[in-house]
């Protein structure tokens, strides 16, 4: 849904404005060098990112999607059997994840989220398993962590694991981060992520060599020496521009992370009853969004344009709903996930927004009567 209350849901330029200068310079360095791409900026944002994420290996991509697709077209390689063609995936999750799997030759699995964190349900996702399965996504959406302390039950079936981190640059349980659980971890670094770029950008993050040299070649046109191609490959390789803006804003991104949480728990603290809040706990949640569900949306949007505060919905149309995916789910029905997309609905959460104005959003908000 596009409104004019939208282009106030975050100005990306007062996010990312305290790294303009630093970035700025690092641009007339990457124009002067001729390096435009598979730099030494590149190289350093992967060094830095494995790091944070506590990986051996970072590859950065074309954006998030390509990176799950890359992912995806691996395990095909080193697997290597027709029958395996199966991926189990969140119904609620953003169409991207699905559209991975498509795209990789594919067929997604959708397993209901449970309805208390929006994450997947781990234990329905067993149920799931078939001698057809080659992998799950748990993706940690809106910035929360899947419980992954629940997913040794897929590797000791020999399932791989690739995370879709899309959303939860940072975000962890008892100091394990997500994009280091699994086989593979993905990131999208789309500007309005808190690891946002200038453009589109991905990193795909692991702990194994040989997932590491396969992706690397594989988004290279499946070349490891240049006009020698091992593998049918892609092009989905990440510009120096982005690659240096992502290095000065990685630097930032505990503050980002941290000036987030701290408005997602003013909204917890000031916030109607009424409305259906965002679980906080101990698991790291870094809050890409804060989702909120509330009946008649409809109204309380209109309300919301009265009152002039800002939101978006994450999201509006269940991806088993939209018209692209018809033909291949049919008339399924997911009532949690379509509950999901027909209340919820996200307050502004930018880290530039300071408390006050929080809890004068809140108390707008706690006069709505629906």
């Amino acid at each position: 849904m596009i409104n004019k209350s939208l282009k106030l849901y975050e100005k990306l330029s007062l996010t990312n404005v305290s790294f303009n200068n630093n970035f700025i310079k690092n641009t007339k360095k990457i124009l002067n060098s001729g390096i435009y791409i598979n730099g030494p900026f590149s190289e350093n944002l992967e060094k830095r990112f494995s790091k944070f994420i506590g990986v051996n290996y970072a590859i950065n991509v074309s954006n998030g999607l390509d990176g799950l697709i890359l992912g995806l077209n691996a395990f095909k390689l080193i697997r290597k059997k027709k029958n395996l063609n199966e991926v189990i995936v969140p119904a609620n999750t953003y169409i991207a994840s699905i559209l991975s799997i498509i795209h990789a030759g594919l067929k997604p699995i959708l397993v209901e989220p449970n309805i208390d964190d929006y994450n997947i349900d781990l234990e329905l996702a067993k149920k799931k398993i078939s001698k057809n399965t080659l992998a799950i996504m748990p993706v940690h959406l809106y910035g929360r962590p899947v419980d992954f302390r629940k997913l040794n039950y897929f590797r000791r079936k020999k399932i791989f694991i690739i995370e879709d981190a899309s959303q939860a640059h940072g975000a962890h349980i008892n100091g394990k981060k997500v994009g280091s659980i699994g086989d593979l971890g993905v990131f999208s670094c789309y500007p309005g992520k808190n690891l946002g770029s200038i453009g589109d950008a991905g990193i795909i993050t692991t702990n194994s060599k040989k997932l590491f040299m396969i992706t690397k070649t594989l988004k290279n046109y499946g070349s490891k020496k240049k006009y020698f191609n091992d593998y049918i490959g892609f092009n989905n390789r990440m510009d120096e521009i982005q690659a240096a803006f992502l290095i000065e804003k990685l630097k930032k991104l505990r503050k980002i992370n941290s000036n987030k949480i701290k408005i997602a728990k003013t909204y917890d603290k000031y916030l109607n009853s009424k409305f259906i809040k965002p679980k906080i706990d101990n698991f790291h949640n870094v809050f890409h969004i804060y989702p909120i569900r509330v009946n008649k949306r409809n109204k309380f949007i209109k309300y919301l344009k009265k009152q002039k505060i800002p939101f978006n919905i994450h999201y509006p149309i269940a991806p088993h709903k939209q018209k692209a995916l018809r033909k291949i789910f049919g008339k399924k029905i997911l009532p949690i996930t379509e509950e999901i997309h027909k209340t919820t609905i996200s307050l502004p959460i930018a880290p530039y927004i300071p408390k006050k104005k929080i809890k004068e959003y809140c108390l707008k908000i706690n006069k709505y009567n629906d």
